[in-house]
């Protein structure tokens, strides 16, 4: 796995790759002069997927008021705050605390 501020790339089989990024031309060229002999890299395919995200882009973490023992946690960077936001998040349902640091995720704010 490649993760560059262009784009994050993997390889998926001996010939083959997949890249992540918002525009493939551009993340073609990025590819292509970030790697020595890749001038013959080519684009076999595109897709277009959508990411939930919250209107402000924020993250929306803690309990749903409406639906008693519903909890959420969405996040576009999860893999980044998994781990931090995980232990808040247990805090909270485990152990019934309100963490401070989760103020600004409520539903609530919308």
């Amino acid at each position: 796995m490649v993760n560059t501020e262009d784009f994050d790339l993997r390889q998926v089989a001996a010939d083959r790759l997949i890249a992540a990024a918002d525009s493939a031309e551009r993340t073609l060229a990025a590819v292509r002069s970030t790697f020595r002999g890749a001038e013959g890299v080519e684009l076999l395919s595109t897709r277009v997927g959508e990411r939930p995200m919250p209107v402000d882009g924020e993250p929306i973490v803690g309990p749903v008021a409406e639906v008693p023992g519903l909890y959420v946690a969405v996040m576009h960077a999860a893999v980044t705050l998994a781990a931090a936001v995980g232990r808040l998040v247990a805090r909270e349902v485990v152990d019934g605390s309100v963490e401070p640091a989760l103020s600004g995720c409520r539903l609530d704010r919308f």
